[in-house]
């Protein structure tokens, strides 16, 4: 009697069972008896298995009653599953930051994975380790095992949005002191005018009249006409910009 089986395949999560057959070459009728891990036991001359464990078989010939020598598969299982330790995001300075903004306009989002040969499937249907992305939203990931189809469980990274432009209100005053007074005219009497400007949130630059950024909220003016303003988050590097206050 010969004997065949799938000895050199594991149970995996790609192929979850496997077929064991008994090929016998006689003229004779034979039962079949199969034992394995967890109580298992067939009668037929295939079977199916779908746990780890060593597998026994022992055919008979019902007219003689002469057995087989017992024979033994032992099937392996490989269902390990990667595992994605940790997904961040980066500026363009390879700096992390979870945050999209007017100077970080686009973070590439990359995972760390504890094993090679796999293959990614994020939520968005991208399939590349890294992916760049500008919107504000959840982004989850599945990495699976190529040698054997186990996926990892699905880990997510969050991105918000900080776009928010500075909130700018202007004044002008006769000097920089606490009880000035408010007066957008040159005349005799206030020859020199200092335009101020209000600024929510107040960590900006300023440029004045299309100066340098610098951090003066005000601007000296002895002569009259239309005087522009940018204003510059340092936070988020969002612009107010064509601010114009007019000085008769």
């Amino acid at each position: 009697w010969a004997y065949s089986s799938a000895l050199r395949c594991r149970i995996t999560c790609k192929n979850d069972k496997l077929v064991l057959s008994a090929d016998i070459t006689c003229d004779n009728s034979v039962s079949y008896s199969w034992t394995g891990p967890n109580g298992f036991s067939k009668t037929s001359a295939t079977v199916e298995v779908t746990v780890e464990g060593t597998y026994k078989l022992v055919v008979t010939d019902t007219k003689t009653g002469c057995q087989s020598d017992e024979r033994e598969f032992y099937i392996q299982e490989n269902k390990d599953k990667p595992e994605i330790e940790k997904i961040v995001a980066t500026n363009s300075a390879g700096e992390e930051t979870n945050i999209v903004t007017c100077t970080d306009g686009t973070l590439t989002i990359t995972p760390t994975v504890s094993m090679r040969n796999v293959s990614y499937k994020w939520d968005n249907n991208k399939t590349t380790a890294t992916i760049t992305e500008t919107a504000a939203g959840t982004y989850t990931l599945v990495v699976t095992n190529n040698t054997n189809g186990c996926p990892s469980e699905p880990k997510s990274i969050t991105l918000t949005k900080d776009e928010s432009v500075p909130t700018v209100t202007i004044k002008s005053f006769d000097s920089l002191e606490p009880n000035a007074t408010e007066v957008n005219t040159l005349t005799c009497t206030f020859p020199e005018i200092y335009i101020v400007a209000d600024v929510e949130p107040e960590n900006v630059r300023f440029a004045w009249n299309g100066s340098e950024n610098n951090a003066q909220s005000y601007f000296k003016v002895t002569e009259p006409g239309t005087y522009t303003l940018k204003v510059t988050s340092n936070v988020n590097g969002c612009v107010l910009d064509g601010i114009k206050y007019e000085i008769k």
